[in-house]
């Protein structure tokens, strides 16, 4: 990551402006984003879903931790359905799109998958046994989701984020 910054800047030099480079550095481009929009023309656009898995690894371990286990499971569902309330809530497409929170529905949804995996493992091989159930279920709900589309990408963006974090 750092050598790739460093790369950059020996070959782009004073294209890219300070602030960026700051922001990329200490894995805060998402921030930047969300208060100035997309930067397409530069090199570092992409680092800021990095950001936000760094922000969200940052805080998540501590969580676990400090939370009895038994409150696990609750805590990682919650953790979805915070994030998925916060991108209903917010007009802000940049908001939506790069802020660590709305986010964190994919993250704490393999989190629960992983959870599921370890200590609920007769859930999973339910699930594998009706995974035509849920894929029927799941082609339904993304074609409700073209319709909420069509209401606009603020509807819609929360489950096209809950789809792509069960289809990985």
């Amino acid at each position: 990551y750092y050598l790739y910054i460093f790369i950059a800047i020996l070959i782009f030099g004073r294209e890219i402006p300070q602030k960026i480079i700051f922001w990329a550095s200490i894995y805060g481009l998402n921030f930047y984003m969300i208060n100035h929009g997309l930067i397409t023309k530069y090199v570092f656009t992409h680092f800021w879903s990095l950001a936000v898995e760094e922000q969200f690894y940052l805080v998540w371990p501590f969580i676990i931790l400090l939370l009895p286990f038994r409150y696990l499971k609750k805590i990682i569902v919650l953790a979805i359905l915070i994030s998925v309330g916060f991108t209903y809530l917010n007009i802000n497409i940049q908001l939506i799109s790069y802020h660590p929170v709305s986010c964190m529905q994919a993250l704490a949804t393999g989190g629960l998958v992983k959870y599921y995996s370890l200590y609920d493992a007769d859930k999973i091989m339910r699930f594998q046994k009706n995974l035509n159930l849920f894929l029927q279920l799941f082609i339904s709900l993304w074609i409700c989701t073209l319709f909420i589309y069509d209401l606009g990408v603020k509807y819609a963006y929360p489950v096209l984020r809950i789809f792509a974090s069960l289809s990985t």
